[in-house]
């Protein structure tokens, strides 16, 4: 991995972390009153809320931790790191699962996508399940608890011809030679993995669907498709794209700040977290950015979902102009990120 895009991955975290503690707060005077010339890193604090100035989303997280943006972005590089960078859909799904659903990692607040996300793959695998029972297994009906047990376990980590061998071989352990019941599984997998269907992002226009794409882009993996996981429909896709091809040409070497002023000028821009708002908002806040601490203090102080437009002004600046030692430092998750992005080097 190139050292820009490296710095991309790590400034888009630390630029997450740095806007936290002011996180969601719309009353711009209040911002500014309580993060002064250094905004990055101040400790949650309910007080700075009260009064209808934002929504207190981070109680119990303490300064230099991640909101849920950071955290989606993490589990977006484990993933990426799991499978040699190129981005697998069903196991990005997965670890989003198992780190954002009932009994995961994830401690925190759970926004709208990622809610309706945990919900849309909940009752696909609902349907996966149902399908699983009704398949018609003709004379081996009395096989169908070894069998569906096989394609579901199977089904949570595979797809296509992977699953199919991985079906296969589940079942030769205790049929070692039944070739007919083995491609009778591999039949009802197929079928199983149709019910469940692709993806299952939200119907959802806002930030998580670009929140992750410092570390699609850094490794040159398919940003569609990681979009695509938590937010699926055209105007995800759309602003996908665009933020992409800011990062991309910043990881470059490229005229980052043209690309800004364009976004900058594409809409209305606001401090909420529809894309529609947020983007224009991230080119603005670029267009004049002169440092990394610069650009990252003027999104902080622009208020609103500044940890979610962080995401991707981080990793601009990062690899732009490389991420500060002592405010890495400061970052949690870039402890975390270091040793994911030696394996992807």
């Amino acid at each position: 991995m190139h050292e820009r895009a490296r710095e991309a991955v790590i400034g888009a975290l630390v630029a997450d972390a740095a806007a936290m503690g002011l996180h969601w707060i719309y009353d711009i005077d209040r911002v500014r009153a309580v993060g002064g010339a250094a905004p990055e890193f101040i400790e949650p604090d309910l007080g700075n809320y009260r009064g209808g100035a934002g929504y207190f989303a981070h109680k119990g997280k303490r300064a230099g931790d991640s909101s849920h943006y950071g955290a989606q972005l993490m589990v977006c590089l484990k993933s990426l790191a799991a499978t040699d960078g190129v981005l697998d859909p069903a196991d990005y799904e997965r670890r989003f699962v198992e780190t954002f659903g009932p009994g995961g990692a994830w401690v925190g607040y759970i926004d709208y996508a990622t809610r309706e996300t945990l919900r849309n793959v909940d009752d696909a695998e609902r349907a996966a399940a149902a399908s699983a029972d009704t398949f018609d297994l003709g004379a081996f009906a009395d096989e169908r608890s070894l069998m569906r047990s096989n394609v579901m376990a199977n089904l949570r980590k595979w797809r296509g011809e992977q699953l199919a061998t991985a079906v296969g071989k589940g079942i030769r352990i205790r049929h070692p030679d039944n070739d007919e019941l083995v491609a009778l599984a591999q039949s009802m997998a197929a079928a199983v993995e149709a019910a469940r269907g692709g993806f299952h992002g939200t119907d959802d226009v806002q930030l998580p669907a670009v929140s992750k794409l410092a570390a699609v882009v850094a490794c040159g993996a398919d940003v569609d498709a990681a979009v695509r996981v938590t937010n699926d429909n055209e105007v995800s896709l759309a602003g996908g794209r665009a933020v992409s091809n800011l990062i991309r040409t910043a990881i470059d070497g490229g005229d980052w700040r043209a690309i800004a002023r364009d976004l900058a000028a594409s809409g209305e821009r606001g401090r909420a977290c529809p894309l529609a708002q947020s983007i224009p908002m991230i080119g603005h806040v670029l267009a004049g950015a002169q440092s990394f601490e610069d650009g990252v203090r003027a999104d902080i102080l622009e208020g609103g979902d500044n940890s979610g437009r962080g995401t991707v002004v981080g990793a601009v600046l990062g690899a732009a102009y490389g991420v500060p030692s002592e405010w890495a430092q400061k970052t949690g998750a870039v402890e975390i990120a270091a040793p994911l992005l030696d394996r992807l080097n």
